[in-house]
C-alpha cells in the first residue's frame, strides 16, 4: 500500500482517522505484488491525547540487567547455535543446545528476545540465561503492565501496529520527545526479508541524552556481551520504520 500514513508498504493508522483504501490490480512491474492499494484520508476527527506508558522506567531498568553479562553474546548465524531459544518461549531447557554454547559458556541473545524480557518484566536472574532448567517463560505476575511480545522484531512491530501503539507526532530529527520504554523498529538490512514491513531490528528507548537534545536506546546487537546503550542519533536513524509506545495500566 502507498499513500497517507503508509510506511514500507503498510498502513500505520492514526487514532480517530478514517481511511479510504482503493485496491486495484498491479500494473507496475517494479512492484512485486499482484494487487496495489492506494490510501487516502476519508474522515478525520482530531488526534488522540498524548499518554505515557506507566511501565516505561521499569522496562528500562529490567533491560539494563542484561548489560555487561559475560555469559551472553549476540546470536550469530555463523554459529551452529541459532538465535535464543529456537522454540522460544516454550521448552527452553529442552533445546538448550540450540541457544547455549557449553564450550564457550556463552548464550545467544538478540534484539527481540531482549524486548520480550524487558516488557514481560523478567530480569536477567529470572531468565533462562541464569536458570537453564527453566521450561517456560511467563510474564512477571507481580507486574500489572507486563505483557508477552511475539518472538521476532517484525512480529513485534505488527503487534504494536495492531494495538494502535504507533507514535505519529514525534521529533524525527532528534527523537527528543520519545520516552523511556518506547520501542524503535528498524529495517536494518534495507532489503526484502519476507517479514512485516521488512522489519529486522528493535530497540528500547532508555531516556534523554546528557544534553537533553536526543535520547539513548538499549539494544542487543553485534557488540561484546551482546547488549549496549547508545544514542539513537548514532544508530542509523535513516533506517527507522516507526516508534511505538505501549498502552498499559
Amino acid at each position: 500500500m502507498e499513500g497517507v500514513d503508509c510506511v514500507a508498504g503498510q498502513l500505520l493508522p492514526r487514532p480517530n482517522i478514517g481511511y479510504k483504501i482503493i485496491i486495484m490490480a498491479n500494473a507496475n512491474p517494479d512492484i512485486n505484488y499482484k494487487y496495489y492499494g492506494s490510501v487516502s484520508v476519508d474522515k478525520g476527527e482530531g488526534y488522540a491525547e498524548p499518554y505515557t506508558f506507566v511501565g516505561g522506567e521499569k522496562v528500562v531498568k529490567t533491560a539494563k540487567t542484561y548489560l555487561n553479562r559475560t555469559g551472553l553474546r549476540y546470536g550469530d548465524s555463523s554459529y551452529a547455535i541459532k538465535s535464543e531459544p529456537t522454540s522460544f518461549p516454550n521448552n527452553m531447557s529442552g533445546n538448550l543446545n540450540k541457544w547455549y554454547d557449553a564450550t564457550a559458556k556463552k548464550a545467544n541473545i538478540d534484539c527481540s528476545s531482549l524486548a520480550i524480557f524487558a516488557y514481560a518484566d523478567i530480569t536477567y536472574d529470572k531468565s533462562p540465561y541464569a536458570d537453564h532448567n527453566l521450561k517456560k517463560l511467563v510474564k512477571n505476575p507481580k507486574t500489572s503492565w507486563a505483557f508477552m511480545l511475539p518472538r521476532v522484531a517484525a512480529e513485534q512491530a505488527e503487534y504494536c501496529v495492531s494495538h494502535g501503539w504507533v507514535l505519529h507526532d514525534i521529533d524525527i530529527i532528534n527523537y527528543s520527545n520519545l520516552e523511556p520504554g518506547d520501542m524503535v523498529f528498524y529495517d536494518r538490512d534495507n532489503g526484502e526479508n519476507g517479514r512485516y514491513m521488512n522489519c529486522s531490528h528493535v530497540a528500547i528507548v532508555v531516556g534523554p541524552t546528557e544534553d537533553g537534545g536526543s535520547v539513548n536506546i538499549i539494544e542487543s546487537t553485534t557488540v561484546t556481551n551482546g547488549v549496549r546503550i547508545t544514542g539513537i542519533a548514532n544508530n542509523t536513524t535513516d533506517k527507522i520504520l516507526f516508534c511505538a509506545r505501549p498502552k498499559k495500566k
